[in-house]
């Protein structure tokens, strides 16, 4: 069962477009949880501290000002590569 189970999550971060069909509501905000905590070590920032709502608190109080800009994802993904050392 435990194998199963692993095999599930490697699929669900291997392939994003499955997560709803492979698990829980509840295991897709722990993975993507632990996505973010991965994204920010990433690039020099401890979240260790910060427990998993505070990071939801943070992501949802970003979104929002996100979303007050007025641009739109696209527009936001091509500036921040415009603004990363990231050729494409």
């Amino acid at each position: 069962m435990k194998t199963i189970h692993l095999i599930r999550i490697w699929l669900a971060i291997k392939m994003p477009s499955l997560r709803s069909m492979l698990l829980s509501a509840r295991e897709q905000e722990k993975l993507s949880i632990m996505e973010i905590r991965a994204g920010f070590n990433f690039f020099g920032f401890n979240l260790t501290d910060m427990t998993d709502q505070e990071i939801i608190f943070g992501i949802n109080a970003a979104a929002k000002q996100f979303s007050q800009t007025g641009f739109t994802a696209n527009e936001f993904v091509e500036a921040m590569n415009r603004l990363s050392l990231n050729p494409n």
